[in-house]
């Protein structure tokens, strides 16, 4: 199976650094305090001050990029009992281990994208709402976000049975 998580690590790199500098651009012009949380209307019942909201951001983004970078090569050396997979005998025998962590590192890094692409997502929205919005969320796109978001991971999910629910 060729590997297809190289393609996906520099794209998460990209959306990182891409929201990061987003944010940063952003944060001088940004109203004090900045709505940060939202009820279902898009009017905001949360705020904080703009220099905690793009640290909070910057944060956010740098341990998730951390987490899902860093995910295939701490799988490799998680012993066999932490790992839950259909079939994990049969997965994590010594003569498929490898190939096995380098497919589900691949998946993860691709789960990783899209959590990372929605968190960027939903940041873009909260600064539009704070400076173009007078203060108020685009709920609509949210929810659309959100609901392409969850399909992502559905299939995801799907393929990721598919993948190590059978063998081979």
């Amino acid at each position: 199976m060729p590997r297809s998580a190289p393609i996906a690590r520099p794209l998460i790199l990209l959306v990182t650094v891409a929201s990061a500098v987003r944010v940063l651009a952003c944060v001088s012009r940004l109203p004090y305090p900045v709505a940060v949380h939202f009820d279902s209307a898009g009017t905001p019942n949360g705020w904080m001050p703009p220099p905690v909201f793009a640290a909070f951001h910057l944060g956010l983004l740098a341990l998730l990029a951390a987490v899902f970078l860093g995910l295939p090569r701490m799988l490799r050396r998680l012993p066999a009992r932490l790992i839950n997979l259909p079939r994990r005998e049969y997965w994590l025998a010594p003569e498929r281990r490898d190939a096995t962590m380098a497919r589900l590192g691949d998946r993860l890094t691709w789960l990783g994208l899209a959590v990372i692409g929605f968190v960027a997502f939903g940041e873009e929205l909260v600064l539009r709402a704070n400076l173009e919005a007078g203060g108020r969320l685009d709920s609509s796109s949210l929810a659309i976000g959100l609901m392409a978001f969850l399909g992502y991971t559905a299939v995801w999910l799907v393929g990721l049975w598919r993948m190590f629910g059978a063998r081979g």
